[in-house]
C-alpha cells in the first residue's frame, strides 16, 4: 500500500476517501472454490468472530517481529505482505461485520501496533529509502498497518452510525441505553486512535523539524517520504467524512504539545507543516475554509506575535504565511494580513536588517521620487499573482518589511479585483487605526520611509480612489519638526534628512493621486507647503534637498497633469517661495523644473487656469529667469523657452505696467548683457506664434540684424523666414527667396547688398530720403547692440561696417548727424577714444583692424575727403593713429605686420589719389624732424616704411616705388642728415634712403626721375646752410651708387653757383674742393664698380 521506491502510492485515493477504494477483497484473490486463504487458515468469508481470532495471530506475530533480533528484510516483507492483506481484508468486510467484537479486534490490532518513529530511531534514515534493509520493510510496514487499523476503525464507526435498528420499539427502549454506549465506545477508539495517529506523524515531522535551520526550512519538506504525504491528506480526508465528529485542526493543535515538550518555536513547525499540506492538495482543495482552519490559524498568528521574532526568522515566517495570507489554502482574508501589520506597526522606526546586511540593501535608499514610486509598483506587481508573490517572498532579497507590503498589496489587489470595496476599506481603516497620533509625532526617517512606502504600495494597489483622502490625511499627520522622541532635541542633520524624507513620501503620494482626476490634492499641497514652510524659516537653506524632492514631484506632477489637460487639482499651489529659494540653490537640475513649466504654459495656453499658472509663475519664477536671461553666459534654453511663454502669456498691449506683453517683449530684447543664443531662442518662439502681430516690425528687424552679427544663415534660418515676410523688411532691399533662404549666404552681407542696390537704383530724391531715414532709424544706436564685442563677433562688426559703407555709403552718411551709421562706426569701432588718444589697444582688436584697415581706407578713398572736412579728418587719423598700432602686432614677421599700408598703398587707382593726399601727412608726423629729434611713434612708423619699401622693391612694383620716392623721400634723406646721431630713427632713415638710391639701379626711368628730383631738393635746401653735412652724405651715396650721383654732379654745380652768388663773396674755395672730392669719390667708385665687372666677365 505505502512502496516509495515504485511511487505506488498517490495522493488521490487519499484525498477522495481515506485510502479506502484501495481495501478490496482482490487484495486477497480466493482460488476457484472461494477460499480465502490467511495465515495458514482457510476461510470461505470474514466474520467478527473470526476477525478476531485472527487477529490474535497478528497480535503474535507482531510481538514476535518487534523482540526479533534475526529478522532478514526477506521475512520483514513476507510478514508485511501477510498482516497488510488480512487488515485490507478486514477493512473491505467490516461494514458487513456487527457486534462488540469488532471493537475488540481493533483494540486488540491498536495495542500491538507498532509507533511510527520507532524504525527511525532503530534503524535510521536508511529505513525511509534502502528498500534492501529490513528497516525499511519494518518503517513501511508500520505506516501501512497503523493507517489500515485506523480505516478499520473508521468503517466501524461508521457502520455503526449507519446500522438502522432492527428492535421493535419495546425492545429499543431495553436496548437503547447498551447501544449507545456501543456506539461511544467504538467512536471513542477511532478517535483515540485518529488522534495517536496525528501525533505520530507530527513527531515524524519534528524529527525533520529539529535538525533543519530556521533559514533551511522554505525549501525542505516536513516529510520523509511520500507515504506520509499520502497519510496526513489521508488524516483530513477522514476529518471531513466524520460528520464533525473529528476537527483535523482542532485535533492538530491538540496534540503539538505533547510533540514540542515546552518548545518556543512550534508556531514555526505549524507554518512549516501547513506548508507542506498546502503543496499535496489540488488548487480547488480549500484546506484552510473551515472554521476551526481558520480559529487555528488566527491563533498561530497571535503566537507568531508573541514570539518577537527576530528579523531573519520574520521574513522565514513571512515566507512559510505565504500560503495562508494569499488564499492557497483556503479563501483570501483580510484577518491574517492585520495582524501581521500589529507586529510591524510597532517595529516603523526598524530598517529590518540582518546582520551580515549592507545600508544599502535596505533602509532609506530611495534617491528620487520616481525611484520612491518604483519601488511601490515593483512590490504591487511582484504580488500580482500567487505563483510571482511566493516566487520573491522565497527569493528573501528584500527585508521583512517589505515582504509584508508584497502581502499586503496581494490581499488589497485581491479585493480589488473582486470589486469588494468593503474588504479594501476595512483593509485602510485597520491599518490606519495602528497609527495613533504619538506614533506620527516619534517617528524618526525609517519610519517615515516605511510609512510612505506602505501608504504609496496601498495607493498603488488599490483601484478605489476613495481611499486617496484618508490616505492623504494620514501622510499630512507627519509633522516634519518631530521624530525626536518624547520632545527630545534632535540634532540638525538628522532632522533635515527626516524632512527630506517626509517630501519625498508627500510628493510620491501626490504623484499616484494624480492617477485619479477626481480626487482634488488642493488641500494636501497647501498644507505640504504650510508645514515646509514653517521647516524652512528653522532649517534656511539646509533644506535644499528637500526642495529638490519637491521639484522633481512637481516635474512628474505636472507631466500628468499636461497629459490630462487640466492643473486645477492642486498642481499651482505647488509653485510657491520654495521655488524661488530652489532656483537660487547650488547645483539644482532648475532646468528641467522651468521646462515642465513651459509645457504645462503651452498645455494651458488656452485654458482658463493659465491665467492663475502665469501670475504663480511671475511672482516665484520670474525674477530668475529674468536674472538668468540678463547674464552673458550660456544658458539652458528652459530660460528663453520659459521667458517667451511668459511673454506670450503677458496681457495685452492695451495694459502699459511692467508685466504687460510689450515690456516683457522690451526687458528681454532689449538687454545689453544677454547670451546671443538665448536671444535667438526667445525670438524663436515669439515670432512663431500670432502675437508678433503686436510688435513694430522694424524692431524685428533689427534683431534679426543684431542676431546675425552671432549667427550664419543655418542658425537664423526660422527666423529668416518670419523676417523676409515682413513688410519693413521688403521696404528696405528685394533679396531674392532663394539667396536668403535656401543658400549659406550670410544674411548681412545679403541685406547690405542690396540695400545697396536698391538705393542705387532709386533715382527720386523723396525716396532716397525715406529709404534713408529707414535705414538710419534701423541702426539707430548700433553701437550699443552688442557693446565691447570681442573675437569673432567684433570682426564681423567690424566687417559688417565695412560692407554698409562700401555698399551705400551716401544712405549711412549723414554729415550733421552724429548717430548715423558712418559716425558710429568711426566713433566706436574704427577710430574710438582709445586709439584717439593713443592708449595701449588689445592686440586681437589690432589685430581685428589690421584685417579691415585697407578695406575701410578704400572705401574712404570714393568719398569725398578733400571737400568734406570730416571725411578728410577720418582719413588722416585713420593712418596716423593706427600705422604705430601696426608696428606692434604680436607677429615677428615683418611682412604681416606691414601687409595693411602694404595693400593700402598698392591699392587700385582711386587710392592711389588718397595715398597721395595722406603720405604727406604721416611723412610731417612722424618722419620730419622738431629740433633734430624725432617725433612721437617715428620709430615703429619708420620700421613700417622700410618694410613697405623693401616690400615694393621686392616685388618690382616700381610705379609704387616711384610713388613711394616721391611721397616720401625728400623728408627721409632729412631725416637720415639732420637727425641726432643718437637717435635710432637716423639710421632707419639712412637705410631708406639707401635703399631709394639703389632702386634707380632698376629698369624704372620714373624711379630715377623721382629720386632725382628728391635730390635735388635735398641739394637746393640743405647746400646753402650745411655744405659740410651736405657733401658727406653725398659722398656716402657716391660710395653706393656712383653712376646715379654722377647724373647729379650738374645740379650739384648748379646750386654751388647759386649759393656762391647768393653768399655775395665770390668763389667759395670750400664749397669747391667739396665739390671735387665728391666727384672725385663718383670717379672711384665708378672705376671701382667698373673693375669689379670686369673681374666677374
Amino acid at each position: 500500500m505505502f512502496e516509495c521506491q515504485t511511487n505506488r502510492c498517490t495522493l488521490q485515493p487519499f484525498a477522495r476517501d481515506a485510502g479506502r477504494s484501495l481495501c478490496s477483497a482482490t487484495a486477497v484473490p480466493p482460488d476457484d472454490d472461494g477460499i480465502f486463504v490467511l495465515f495458514d487458515v482457510e476461510l470461505c468469508e470474514l466474520y467478527d468472530t473470526l476477525l478476531y481470532d485472527l487477529c490474535k495471530i497478528v497480535h503474535d506475530r507482531l510481538t514476535a517481529i518487534k523482540f526479533s533480533y534475526e529478522l532478514t528484510a526477506r521475512n520483514a516483507r513476507t510478514q508485511r505482505q501477510e498482516v497488510t492483506r488480512f487488515l485490507r481484508l478486514a477493512v473491505d468486510t467490516a461494514v458487513s461485520m456487527k457486534g462488540e467484537k469488532l471493537n475488540e479486534a481493533v483494540s486488540l490490532l491498536s495495542n500491538c501496533m507498532p509507533r511510527l518513529v520507532e524504525p527511525l530511531f532503530k534503524y535510521g534514515r536508511n529505513s525511509v529509502h534502502d528498500q534492501e534493509s529490513e528497516g525499511y520493510e519494518l518503517y513501511h510496514a508500520g505506516l501501512e498497518w497503523r493507517w489500515l487499523v485506523l480505516l478499520l476503525a473508521s468503517e466501524a464507526a461508521a457502520a455503526e452510525s449507519c446500522d438502522p435498528s432492527s428492535l421493535t420499539v419495546g425492545q429499543e427502549a431495553g436496548q437503547g441505553a447498551k447501544n449507545r454506549r456501543k456506539r461511544r465506545s467504538i467512536h471513542a477508539t477511532f478517535q483515540a486512535l485518529y488522534r495517536e495517529m496525528m501525533i505520530d506523524l507530527l513527531e515524524l515531522v519534528f524529527q525533520l523539524f529539529r535538525i533543519n535551520t530556521v533559514d533551511s526550512l522554505t525549501d525542505e519538506c516536513p516529510f520523509q517520504c511520500g507515504c506520509l504525504r499520502c497519510m496526513w491528506i489521508g488524516l483530513m480526508s477522514l476529518a471531513e467524512r466524520s460528520n464533525g465528529q473529528l476537527q483535523f485542526w482542532t485535533c492538530m493543535d491538540e496534540c503539538l504539545p505533547t510533540v514540542l515538550n515546552g518548545r518556543t518555536d512550534g508556531y514555526l513547525l505549524k507554518l512549516w507543516l501547513i506548508n507542506g499540506l498546502v503543496d499535496l492538495l489540488p488548487n480547488d482543495v480549500a484546506t484552510l475554509s473551515a472554521d476551526s482552519a481558520q480559529t487555528f490559524v488566527d491563533e498561530l498568528l497571535n503566537e507568531v506575535l508573541r514570539a518577537d521574532c527576530r528579523e531573519e526568522q520574520m521574513r522565514v515566517v513571512l515566507v512559510l504565511l505565504c500560503p495562508i495570507t494569499s488564499g492557497r489554502c483556503g479563501s483570501v482574508r483580510h484577518e491574517p494580513i492585520i495582524a501581521l501589520w500589529a507586529y510591524f506597526s510597532a517595529r516603523l522606526n526598524s530598517p529590518f536588517l540582518l546582520k551580515t546586511d549592507s545600508i544599502a540593501s535596505g533602509g532609506c535608499v530611495s534617491q528620487s521620487i520616481a525611484g520612491f514610486i518604483e519601488q511601490a509598483q515593483e512590490l504591487v506587481a511582484t504580488s500580482e499573482e500567487i505563483t510571482t508573490l511566493r516566487t520573491a517572498l522565497d527569493a528573501r532579497r528584500v527585508n521583512s518589511f517589505r515582504m509584508f507590503l508584497m502581502m499586503l498589496a496581494f490581499v488589497i489587489r485581491h479585493f480589488t479585483k473582486e470589486t469588494n470595496k468593503k474588504k479594501v476599506q476595512i483593509i485602510f481603516n485597520r491599518v490606519f487605526v495602528k497609527l495613533a497620533p504619538n506614533k506620527y509625532v516619534n517617528m524618526t526617517e525609517q519610519a517615515i520611509y516605511n510609512l510612505g512606502l506602505m501608504l504609496t504600495t496601498m495607493t498603488v494597489a488599490t483601484g478605489y480612489p476613495e481611499d486617496y483622502p484618508r490616505v492623504s490625511r494620514h501622510m499630512q499627520m507627519v509633522p516634519f519638526d518631530g521624530g525626536g522622541g518624547g520632545g527630545m532635541k534632535q540634532p540638525v542633520e538628522v532632522a533635515i534628512r527626516r524632512i527630506v524624507m517626509a517630501t519625498q513620501a508627500h510628493m510620491a503620494l501626490l504623484v499616484l493621486f494624480s492617477g485619479a482626476p477626481s480626487f482634488n490634492k488642493t488641500g494636501h499641497v497647501l498644507e505640504f507647503m504650510r508645514s515646509f514652510e514653517e521647516a524652512h524659516q528653522k532649517y534656511g537653506q539646509r533644506l535644499l534637498p528637500a526642495m529638490s524632492a519637491i521639484a522633481e514631484g512637481v516635474l512628474l506632477l505636472f507631466e500628468k497633469a499636461a497629459s490630462r489637460g487640466s492643473f486645477e487639482r492642486g498642481e499651482l499651489s505647488l509653485i510657491d517661495t520654495w521655488l524661488t529659494r530652489y532656483l537660487h540653490g547650488p547645483g539644482t537640475g532648475w532646468h528641467k523644473l522651468l521646462d515642465v513649466l513651459t509645457s504645462a504654459m503651452v498645455h494651458t495656453a488656452s485654458h482658463s487656469s493659465n491665467r492663475a499658472l502665469t501670475e504663480a509663475i511671475m511672482k516665484h519664477v520670474f525674477p530668475f529667469v529674468k536674472e538668468q536671461f540678463m547674464k552673458s553666459d550660456p544658458a539652458p534654453s528652459s530660460i528663453a523657452r520659459l521667458a517667451a511663454q511668459l511673454t506670450l502669456s503677458a496681457k495685452t498691449d492695451g495694459d502699459h505696467g511692467e508685466t504687460s506683453f510689450l515690456a516683457l517683449f522690451n526687458i528681454f530684447t532689449g538687454s545689453l548683457t544677454a547670451d546671443s543664443q538665448q536671444l535667438l531662442d526667445y525670438l524663436r518662439e515669439i515670432v512663431a506664434s500670432s502675437r508678433v502681430q503686436e510688435l513694430d516690425e522694424r524692431v524685428i528687424v533689427r534683431l534679426w540684424l543684431k542676431l546675425a552679427l552671432y549667427y550664419g544663415a543655418q542658425e537664423l534660418r526660422d527666423l529668416t523666414r518670419i523676417v523676409y515676410r515682413l513688410n519693413e523688411f521688403r521696404v528696405l532691399c528685394d533679396i531674392p527667396e532663394y539667396d536668403l533662404l535656401e543658400t549659406d549666404a550670410v544674411p548681412m552681407h545679403l541685406f547690405l547688398r542690396y540695400i545697396g542696390k536698391r538705393f542705387r537704383e532709386t533715382h527720386d530724391g523723396n525716396e532716397q530720403l525715406q529709404l534713408k531715414m529707414r535705414l538710419h532709424h534701423l541702426f539707430q544706436h548700433f553701437d550699443r547692440w552688442i557693446p565691447e564685442p570681442t573675437g569673432i563677433v567684433r570682426q564681423r562688426i567690424l566687417s559688417v561696417l565695412v560692407l554698409a559703407l562700401k555698399e551705400c555709403d551716401q544712405a549711412f552718411y549723414i554729415r550733421s548727424n552724429p548717430s548715423c551709421l558712418y559716425h558710429l562706426a568711426f566713433q566706436q569701432y574704427f577710430l574710438p577714444v582709445s586709439v584717439l588718444t593713443d592708449r595701449q589697444l588689445a592686440a586681437d582688436y589690432v589685430e581685428d583692424m589690421a584685417r579691415v584697415w585697407h578695406r575701410v581706407m578704400d572705401v574712404l578713398s570714393r568719398m569725398a575727403y578733400q571737400s568734406d572736412s570730416v571725411i578728410g579728418d577720418r582719413v588722416i587719423n585713420m593712418l596716423t593713429k593706427w600705422l604705430p598700432q601696426f608696428a606692434k602686432l604680436p607677429s615677428k614677421a615683418p611682412r604681416e605686420m606691414v601687409r595693411p599700408l602694404m595693400l593700402f598703398f598698392c591699392g587700385s587707382g582711386s587710392n592711389e589719389a588718397l595715398v597721395s593726399y595722406a603720405m604727406p601727412r604721416v611723412a610731417s608726423t612722424f618722419v620730419e624732424l622738431q629740433r633734430c629729434l624725432p617725433k612721437p611713434n617715428a620709430l615703429p612708423v619708420m620700421r613700417m616704411l622700410q618694410w613697405l619699401l623693401q616690400e615694393l622693391i621686392a616685388s618690382a612694383d616700381y610705379a609704387k616705388v616711384a610713388l613711394f620716392v616721391r611721397l616720401l623721400g625728400l623728408p627721409i634723406v632729412m631725416h637720415a642728415v639732420m637727425c641726432s646721431a643718437s637717435q635710432p630713427t637716423r639710421g632707419i632713415a639712412t637705410t631708406l634712403v639707401y635703399d631709394m638710391v639703389a632702386s634707380t639701379s632698376g629698369p624704372s626711368n620714373v624711379v630715377r626721375d623721382e629720386m632725382r628730383t628728391v635730390l635735388a631738393n635735398f641739394t637746393r635746401k640743405y647746400l646753402p646752410i650745411a655744405a659740410d653735412t651736405y657733401f658727406v652724405f653725398m659722398c656716402r651715396l657716391a660710395d653706393r651708387n656712383p653712376l646715379f650721383i654722377r647724373s647729379l654732379i650738374d645740379t650739384v654745380r648748379e646750386e654751388l653757383l647759386q649759393a656762391e652768388r647768393l653768399r655775395g663773396t665770390g668763389t667759395d674755395s670750400f664749397l669747391r674742393k667739396s665739390l671735387y672730392r665728391l666727384e672725385g669719390a663718383v670717379e672711384a667708385s665708378t672705376a671701382k664698380l667698373t673693375s669689379t665687372r670686369v673681374d666677374d666677365t
